[in-house]
This record gives C-alpha cells, sequence and structure tokens, in this order.
C-alpha cells in the first residue's frame, strides 16, 4: 500500500517472478526470482536476489533489524544517528541494503546451494530420512524446505491445520492417511494436540513420510519428538540429532548421537534417521 502511494505498484508476483509498474508513465519493470531468504528468528533479517529483465542486473536486497544490518553495510555515522533518532521518538526502524552481484559471485553461491541439495539427495538414496524442526513461523520452514530440497518437487506435501479437539484431529489424521508417501508440514502445537489424543495413529504415519517439517517447535517438543521416534521406530533405527543453539540441547541429549555446531547461524534443526547397519 506504501509503495502504491508513492507511485510504485505491484502488478504480479509469485515465486518466479515479479512485475512493479511505475504509476507516472505506466513503465513496467519485469524481474526473475533466483532467490529467496525469510525472515527468521535467527537471523532478524530477511533478502531476495533478482535478475533485471531489462539489463540482465543480478541484485541482492536485504532488509532487517538496524543492529543486524549495521554489520553488514559499510560503516556509516549517519545510519546510526537516525536509527537512534527514531527509536527515540517511539519508531520501529528497519535497514534496506542493497548490492549488485557480478554473474560470478551469484554462480559461487549457487554452486555452495547446490552442495546442500546434493547432500539431501546423497542421504535420501542412503535410506537417510531428513526431518526438519524450527521455531520459525510455517511459511518461512516451507520456503527454506523447499529451496534446500529437503522436500523435493515430486512429492507432495501435505500441511495439518490447526486443531483444537478430538475430532478435529482426527479428520486430520484420516486426510493425511489418504496422501500415500507426502512430505508432512505441522507446527509443534498441532502435534502435540494430536499426540495427546491419537499418539500411536500418528507416528507411525508420520514415521513413513519421506521427510517431515515441524515448525513453532518449542525446546521441549522437539525433545518429545527425538523420543517418540525411539519409541515408533523399529529396533535397528538410530536417531541423531543436529542443531547449533541453546534450545537444541535437550533435543540432542535425548538421541542416539547428538551434534552440536557452534557458530554456525542460521542453520536449521534437522534429525537424520538412519539404519544401525549404515553406520
Amino acid at each position: 500500500e506504501w509503495t502504491e502511494q508513492v507511485g510504485l505498484t505491484l502488478v504480479h508476483r509469485d515465486l518466479q517472478s515479479m512485475t512493479l509498474q511505475l504509476n507516472a508513465t505506466q513503465q513496467l519493470f519485469h524481474y526473475q526470482i533466483l532467490q529467496m531468504f525469510p525472515f527468521t528468528s535467527e537471523t532478524k533479517r530477511m533478502g531476495i536476489i533478482i535478475r533485471d529483465e531489462q539489463t540482465n542486473e543480478i541484485i541482492f536486497y536485504l532488509k532487517g533489524a538496524d543492529v543486524v544490518m549495521q554489520s553488514f553495510v559499510q560503516y556509516n555515522d549517519w545510519l546510526q544517528e537516525e536509527c537512534s533518532n527514531m527509536a527515540r521518538e517511539g519508531l520501529r526502524t528497519l535497514v534496506v541494503a542493497k548490492k549488485t552481484l557480478t554473474p560470478e559471485h551469484y554462480q559461487d553461491f549457487e554452486q555452495r546451494l547446490m552442495k546442500v541439495r546434493q547432500t539431501l539427495e546423497i542421504l535420501r538414496n542412503a535410506g537417510i530420512k531428513v526431518w526438519m524442526l524450527t521455531g520459525d513461523k510455517l511459511e518461512t520452514a516451507t520456503c527454506i524446505a523447499k529451496s534446500s530440497k529437503l522436500i523435493g518437487r515430486d512429492h507432495d506435501i501435505y500441511t495439518f491445520k490447526q486443531i483444537t479437539t478430538r475430532e478435529e484431529c482426527l479428520q486430520e489424521i484420516n486426510m493425511f492417511r489418504r496422501k500415500a508417501d507426502a512430505c508432512l508440514i505441522i507446527t509443534g502445537d498441532t502435534l502435540q494436540i494430536c499426540l495427546s489424543f491419537y499418539e500411536r495413529d500418528l507416528m507411525e504415519l508420520i514415521i513413513q513420510c519421506p521427510a517431515v517439517v515441524v515448525c513453532r517447535c518449542s525446546p521441549t517438543q522437539k525433545a518429545n519428538v527425538v523420543e517418540l521416534l525411539k519409541k515408533y521406530g523399529n529396533q535397528r533405527v538410530r536417531v541423531c540429532a543436529i542443531g547449533d543453539g541453546g534450545n537444541d540441547v535437550s533435543m540432542i541429549q535425548s538421541a542416539d548421537v547428538g551434534v552440536g555446531i557452534v557458530g554456525k547461524e542460521g542453520i536449521q534443526f534437522c534429525f537424520l534417521i538412519f539404519n544401525e547397519s549404515f553406520a
């Protein structure tokens, strides 16, 4: 709404492209969306890489909290002063940064991201199932799961609705049962409610999923998931929990194998469920 007021209208937007219109001249600007980096509570920032179809420029836009962004942009007394002035007036501040990337820079980034995708593919081919547990909201977790190829293109996705009653829980489980080989996305609270009513039924279903994403997940819920995987998996299943923060301590301690990653900001929490004979 604000951009329209200043003369710039978003005409079209999907996962791959967007179109902007300059109201004064009705001129259209077309952009290809190359990568998106959703906001997370850990990074406190979000970004997007686009390609200008008119000039073929590759541009990286990043926005976030001023205390976070100050470490990414060139030092400027004016930036810090203006943010402080706005804060004293009771205003919230966001800092937006822009950088034009060379094709070489972007290709280097693509190669690094490809290694993540290749690693997940290797794990799947080896019979290892990967689960992601995160405190991020559902939309952010879904975007990360897709961009990293944790959820493959050939996989269906079933997202559990928010539930409050036993009847709603049973309805969702029955709907999910009809989705053979679908990846599951569920919030921590919904999972907890379902487990309180139909623990065995739900666990026997989701343990067969190609991948599972649990979002808005508390530290206690992460540890509970580990315990349930150990309880309902067959005797040869072992659970490895990987985390990088204090919220993961109980989860790591509950697993057969616990791995702590130090100093890796933005690492998403995941489970590697693997066969003992593979190890």
